[in-house]
């Protein structure tokens, strides 16, 4: 191998890598949001960890995440010739167990230290990688078939369909949509916290 073909493959490694990382945070981050709010998390501290998480995604923890699920299913036998239904199954048990790990270490780190609000974001965060899992895990590959990559058989046949430049235009308005859904999700929050707490100042001078 050339020094040319290394350099060609580490940039394409490093794209790859990119288009998996845009994927997970692009699914994973409204969703989280609206769980970590749910959880009754402020809205600060959600949208640090989320910054947190997106740069520690592209650093390396989605890599992570796909290469953990590499492992996982080469430890129970999962492959392409494996029946949908056991590949969705271990989809989100592995993004479940996944989660769950990573939840109690980042929410401490990135501020929260209620053990109860980490508790409920953790169960949280893990029953939504059970339900969720597949669909994440799905997206990594359908990331990969809308830059160009490669192809995956749980990409939409729409999508496959569409040509390079739509499939990429694609990729750029689901980015759009998720940065769209977080800003409704946080002001939406931001709403119901500040009628709540006009209520209580109400409340208190009719009890007086």
């Amino acid at each position: 191998m050339t020094f040319k073909d290394k350099v060609a493959k580490v940039r394409r490694a490093l794209a790859e890598h990119c288009v998996e990382a845009t994927a997970l945070t692009t699914v994973c981050n409204p969703i989280y949001a609206l769980f970590e709010v749910a959880s009754k998390i402020p809205n600060e501290i959600s949208i640090y960890s989320k910054y947190t998480g997106t740069l520690l995604s592209y650093i390396g923890l989605s890599k992570l995440y796909v290469l953990g699920g590499k492992i996982w299913d080469g430890a129970f036998g999962i492959d392409e010739n494996t029946p949908l239904e056991k590949r969705v199954k271990h989809n989100k048990l592995y993004t479940a167990a996944f989660n769950a790990g990573f939840s109690v270490i980042f929410y401490p780190c990135n501020g929260e230290h209620d053990p109860l609000k980490i508790a409920k974001a953790t169960i949280a965060a893990s029953l939504l990688g059970y339900f969720s899992g597949d669909f994440s895990r799905s997206a990594v590959d359908t990331g990969h078939e809308l830059m160009g990559f490669k192809e995956s058989d749980r990409t939409p046949k729409f999508m496959k369909n569409l040509g390079s430049g739509a499939k990429k235009g694609l990729a750029a308005l689901l980015i759009a949509s998720s940065l769209l859904s977080m800003k409704g999700i946080y002001e939406t929050n931001t709403f119901w916290s500040e009628l709540n707490k006009r209520e209580i100042v109400q409340n208190s001078f009719i009890n007086k």
